[in-house]
């Protein structure tokens, strides 16, 4: 199943590079893929970027999880560039229901930028 094709979900996403606004995200996916749950936050029009990454579905709900390393279904990424996968990190809360999550996301990038989103996202 490709990203596109994934249930679309609500929310918030804000991302940051060193600390100056890289993009709102308008459009949002929230989207259990067997064992992982998937979440992307992105802009609608031109130029498009996003931040996309999964995590295990089977975290413990409403108790923080720092997530690092972890290899899904669905890679991790973003369209501000190059990112460093083995010191990208996320910490994430799964809502009571499995049907939302928040948390923050750390992407260092190849050029030595840092990438840092803060979202709240739900079916």
């Amino acid at each position: 199943m490709g990203v596109n094709e994934m249930n679309k979900g609500k929310g918030e996403l804000i991302a940051h590079i060193d600390g100056q606004l890289y993009f709102s995200a308008e459009t949002f996916i929230f989207h259990r893929l067997d064992k992982d749950l998937v979440i992307r936050g992105e802009t609608k029009g031109k130029p498009f970027l996003n931040v996309i990454f999964c995590v295990p579905y089977i975290l413990s709900v409403e108790v923080p999880h720092k997530i690092s390393l972890y290899k899904g279904e669905h890679g991790w990424g973003t369209t501000a560039g190059g990112l460093i996968e083995a010191l990208a990190s996320v910490t994430i809360t799964l809502n009571r229901g499995r049907n939302g999550a928040s948390g923050t996301v750390d992407f260092p990038m190849v050029d030595g930028r840092k990438l840092t989103a803060d979202f709240s996202v739900w079916e």
